[in-house]
């Protein structure tokens, strides 16, 4: 006579496979991957009873379409609900604990039937959500009334049981297979009846491993539990769990082996692809150049990824992240957490002053399951960027002074023209053999050079377009360095190697005195206090073609070569 299982531990099964359930919606993915496939109702409600959610069995179950579920309450559906007993269930519950409850629940036509509730609060305790899974135990009922009558209650219950119930003799020939391995397999029980299990669901790489497994646990050296895949007809792998125990005659004599398989094909996909998301999520923080890490609600380092690592010196995951971060001993003053807890996301800028470096930090929330956020930091390097915006704040207040000093310049040349003329007018009067004739000749003098001067600074500071065009280079050069010697200390010597020819160039001259005046200035600003030499000589030069790797977009030919050197102690 085989032993078969007790309600009891039947039901210790059954609720078994519901913690399992509950374990694995750990994601908004996994809930909806479970939810959408699991054969028991899934509902969703809030702290007034209203539905938030209910899976595909659910709304089969009732009758009813996912939008009127929503608009519904659990009063409309279970029959013996009451909001007003909804704290007292919410008191009597573990948070994220679940507890079984035994009602009846009402289809749309207003069928009425039986139902075990397994009910679960999570989220703030302020405000939790509830979980529930709703089984319709109609045939449980019938059964048990059955078992009441002395019918065969365990033969029902192993036929209608949402597990695999296998029975092979010890031989490993099919005795027994319910209706629910026959729906997971695509094969009939009469189909296979007597046959070996082991060559028609483990073929290939299982077989010898899972037959001596069999072996061992036939010979009552122990009850084996085992997890391996079988192949159903249409050779899509099935993984099970396995639970087997020994059947012994009334001898004591192994007659076979009882297993009881769990199907966890989707659990284990939905576990491979959380692994998959986090190692691709892991993988893409360690390959990020900008410094990162997650902190917890308690300010704990929860994560750290390379470059991270290597900015503080440490893998300081653990520690406090005031301490590893910032080397302080209380919490900064600047900390963002309390506003990362209520959702939001926050960017600011800091200045680092253990590099000297800027970096844009940014702030946002990672979610948990029961509530809570740890927050992701990031930092990003804007060293670079500030030094721009530095230089172009340097370059518009030379634009500034340079427009200034046109317009200065425009002032003063009127003058001088007014200088010069009245000088050339006074010497008409005068005789050369006056002493005044040979002043008025300086001073006329004078304010020609002073507008050759102010001409060379009118075209320093005028705007013009970029614009190619042929010039004499050495000219330009020394336009350039007579204006220089006006504007630079007389302590430093410039010396000038210049052809004597005037050399011909296609460029743009306001580009040429620009470099040149802003070489020589920095050169100068290096000698100011010591004086020194200031060398400017320009020469003819010709790139060949194994030259030109070392110069962009530039081809071979003649160039004109400048080349600036001073005494100055460099940088």
């Amino acid at each position: 006579m085989v032993e078969k299982p007790t309600y009891k531990e039947l039901e210790k099964r059954i609720q078994e496979l519901e913690r399992i359930e509950f374990k694995y919606k750990d994601t908004e993915e996994q809930h909806r991957l479970f939810s959408d496939n699991a054969i028991d109702a899934f509902y969703l409600s809030d702290m007034d009873g209203r539905f938030l959610d209910a899976n595909k069995a659910a709304c089969a179950t009732l009758g009813y379409t996912h939008e009127e579920m929503l608009a519904m309450t659990i009063s409309d559906v279970d029959i013996n609900f009451h909001l007003d007993k909804l704290s007292e269930i919410l008191e009597s519950l573990d948070h994220n604990e679940p507890r079984l409850v035994k009602s009846s629940h009402k289809k749309k036509n207003g069928e009425i039937f039986p139902v075990d509730v397994w009910i679960r609060s999570f989220g703030p305790k302020e405000q939790p959500l509830l979980v529930s899974f709703a089984r319709d135990v109609t045939e449980r009922k019938q059964t048990e009334e059955e078992l009441r009558q002395g019918k065969e209650f365990a033969e029902s219950l192993i036929d209608t049981a949402q597990v695999i119930v296998l029975v092979l003799d010890s031989d490993g020939r099919i005795i027994r297979f319910n209706p629910y391995m026959e729906k997971i397999s695509g094969y009939k029980f009469e189909e296979v009846k007597g046959k070996d299990w082991f060559n028609i669901f483990l073929p290939g790489k299982d077989h010898d491993r899972m037959r001596e497994l069999f072996k061992r646990a036939v010979s009552d050296i122990q009850t084996l539990g085992n997890i391996n895949p079988i192949l159903n007809r249409d050779g899509r792998e099935i993984l099970i769990e396995w639970n087997d125990k020994t059947l012994k005659d009334k001898e004591g004599q192994v007659v076979g082996l009882l297993a009881i398989g769990h199907d966890i094909t989707e659990r284990k996909q939905a576990e491979a692809a959380l692994q998959e998301s986090e190692e691709k999520y892991r993988s893409m923080m360690e390959s990020m150049k900008d410094a990162s890490y997650i902190c917890s609600p308690e300010l704990h380092i929860e994560y750290m990824n390379p470059a991270m690592i290597d900015r503080v010196g440490t893998d300081a995951t653990g520690k406090l992240c005031y301490k590893a971060i910032y080397d302080r001993d209380e919490k900064c003053s600047w900390c963002v957490l309390d506003q990362i807890k209520k959702g939001e996301s926050l960017d600011y800028e800091v200045a680092d002053p253990k590099n000297n470096r800027y970096y844009s930090v940014s702030n946002s929330p990672i979610f948990h399951v029961d509530g809570t956020a740890s927050k992701l930091t990031i930092f990003h390097d804007i060293t670079e960027i500030k030094d721009i915006e530095a230089q172009l704040q340097q370059s518009r207040k030379m634009e500034s002074i340079g427009t200034l000093a046109g317009g200065i310049a425009h002032d003063f040349n009127n003058l001088l023209y007014m200088i010069s003329g009245n000088a050339e007018l006074a010497l008409e009067d005068i005789p050369t053999w006056n002493p005044v004739h040979t002043n008025l000749e300086e001073i006329k003098s004078a304010s020609l050079r002073a507008a050759g001067i102010v001409k060379q600074l009118l075209n320093f500071s005028r705007k013009t377009d970029t614009g190619l065009k042929p010039i004499g280079a050495v000219t330009v050069i020394k336009d350039a360095l007579k204006f220089l010697r006006s504007t630079i200390p007389t302590t430093i010597d410039i010396r000038k190697h210049l052809p004597d020819a005037d050399i011909t160039i296609f460029a743009d001259p306001v580009q040429i005195n620009q470099i040149l005046m802003n070489l020589c200035i920095n050169a100068s600003q290096a000698m100011e206090d010591t004086g020194g030499i200031l060398e400017v000589n320009i020469e003819m030069t010709t790139l060949e073609a194994g030259e030109i790797k070392s110069f962009v977009d530039l081809a071979p030919g003649k160039y004109l070569k400048m080349t600036i050197s001073d005494t100055g102690p460099g940088i």
